[in-house]
């Protein structure tokens, strides 16, 4: 979602789409290169090795910024939801932080246990998120091409108000 607004507030987002999916490509090069010991699927080879060192140069402009500047640049309240609350949280769960890793431990006077079976824990917040996420990428799509829908987007805030406030009272 972050990418994507940064890709369609800009002045030039054709060329900005353009500089994120030669990262893209790069980073999948890159991967590739590290972890199967360079052994390439056929359309990486396709592109050859001059475009590639091409698109590396160019794809250093999308990766001079990073995701939290590119979430700033979607304004506080879109930042909030998507970098704070989104992209950082996720992140942490991802990436087993310490607290995520607590959350897992279930103490008892004698004995501590790991949990380690899929869990509906954060199953609210996750479908309040997921249901702006979508609402967002709707509300970017009509506001790029110039559709008015002000009862629409009226209605999805109202929607995600209540989806909320139901999260939140359990």
């Amino acid at each position: 979602m972050i990418n994507i607004y940064f890709i369609l507030k800009s002045d030039e987002s054709v060329k900005r789409c353009e500089e994120f999916i030669e990262y893209s490509i790069c980073e999948r090069k890159r991967y590739l290169d590290d972890a199967h010991e360079g052994q390439q699927p056929q359309w990486i080879r396709k592109i050859g090795a001059a475009k590639l060192n091409a698109m590396k140069i160019r794809g250093k402009k999308w990766k001079g910024v990073t995701i939290k500047k590119r979430a700033e640049s979607m304004g506080t309240r879109a930042c909030l939801l998507h970098y704070t609350q989104g992209y950082q949280f996720y992140s942490s769960l991802e990436h087993a932080d310490v607290m995520a890793l607590v959350g897992y431990m279930d103490e008892s006077e004698t004995d501590l246990t790991l949990r380690s079976a899929a869990s509906d824990e954060y199953i609210g917040l996750v479908l309040a998120h997921n249901f702006l996420v979508m609402a967002d990428l709707l509300v970017a799509t009509i506001h790029y091409f110039g559709i008015q829908c002000p009862d629409l987007v009226e209605k999805l805030k109202m929607t995600y108000e209540a989806l909320n406030r139901h999260g939140q009272a359990k």
